[in-house]
């Protein structure tokens, strides 16, 4: 029984921090990176709930969970951001696995 909530819950840890790389810390970067006043950046919450304003940085986002179906990101995520993905995946399935063995 210990088994099953740990994976769980190492398994959700590195699926939000995956998810805050994604949603908040890549766009941030990105108009940091094209030399945007830090000032005029929009609020990291506005990332997440305007899908317009992500969808200038990163056009894939305009199209919702239609392009990760089929493979097609237009947003490659960062290494780091992929790896924790990978490792989310990893310890969920084997939650998933123990909880029905």
């Amino acid at each position: 029984m210990l088994n099953h909530h740990l994976t769980r819950l190492i398994g959700l840890g590195p699926l939000s921090w995956a998810d805050h790389q994604v949603h908040l810390s890549l766009p941030i970067n990105q108009f940091l990176n094209t030399g945007i006043d830090p000032k005029v950046i929009p609020l990291p919450h506005e990332f997440t709930l305007n899908r317009a304003l992500s969808a200038q940085l990163y056009h894939s986002f305009a199209k919702g969970a239609i392009p990760i179906f089929y493979l097609e990101f237009g947003l490659w995520l960062t290494d780091v951001a992929h790896h924790h993905l990978a490792i989310a995946i990893l310890f969920l399935i084997t939650y998933h696995m123990c909880r029905t063995y």
